[in-house]
């Protein structure tokens, strides 16, 4: 472990190559905790300003607005007489993208649904006409892609590490527990589980 005032200049050198032509962009949640918790670190290194801390809807927007403001970039694209303005040249850097807390993927808006009993009872609909009877449904590929699921499920929903309260099943998000995320068939099995267990009572 370096002690950062003894050794800034050794470890000033040994990033300088990287921090002068990279900028470094590190994705966090959105209270951003940890960039307040290094930001001396940053300020003696002298990599402040090419460090850029935001939540991923920020980083894209921040990236798709890099050459310009995109809405104001398609506004002189069509006005007439917009196009004249002067184009100034600008460093390109190389870039670093670093995900820290990488359970954020698994939050509410990232929650993963299986759509294959939606696209099966898509299929009974649209065959309603034809006589359709259980060996032709069996038969379909939207049946057999939902079942497959379900099996598959069935062995691996306790990987999906959850905790139940008051009748429901919550999973573990960056900052507490979420009761609004789902994992396809998962959940469904989870809570067949639990009220196995006693835990859950419907």
């Amino acid at each position: 472990m370096l002690d950062i005032e003894e050794n800034k200049n050794g470890l000033t050198n040994l990033l300088d190559s990287n921090w002068n032509r990279r900028r470094k962009i590190i994705d966090f949640g959105s209270h951003l905790l940890d960039f307040k918790n290094f930001e001396k670190l940053f300020n003696i290194l002298g990599v402040i300003d090419h460090i850029h801390y935001g939540t991923f809807n920020k980083i894209c927007e921040r990236i798709t607005n890099e050459g310009g403001d995109a809405r104001k970039l398609v506004e002189n694209l069509i006005l007439p007489g917009n196009d004249n303005k002067k184009k100034t040249g600008r460093t390109v850097r190389s870039k670093i993208l670093l995900i820290d807390e990488v359970d954020v993927f698994f939050t509410s808006s990232a929650a993963v649904w299986h759509d294959t009993i939606t696209k099966l009872i898509d299929f009974i609909w649209e065959n309603r006409g034809s006589s359709l009877k259980l060996k032709n449904v069996k038969q379909s590929n939207q049946y057999n892609a939902s079942i497959k699921n379900m099996l598959i499920s069935v062995q691996n929903f306790l990987s999906h590490g959850y905790q139940v309260s008051n009748d429901k099943i919550g999973y573990k998000e960056q900052y507490g527990i979420s009761y609004n995320t789902r994992y396809g068939y998962n959940i469904l099995f989870a809570y067949y589980h639990e009220h196995e267990q006693n835990k859950i009572s419907a």
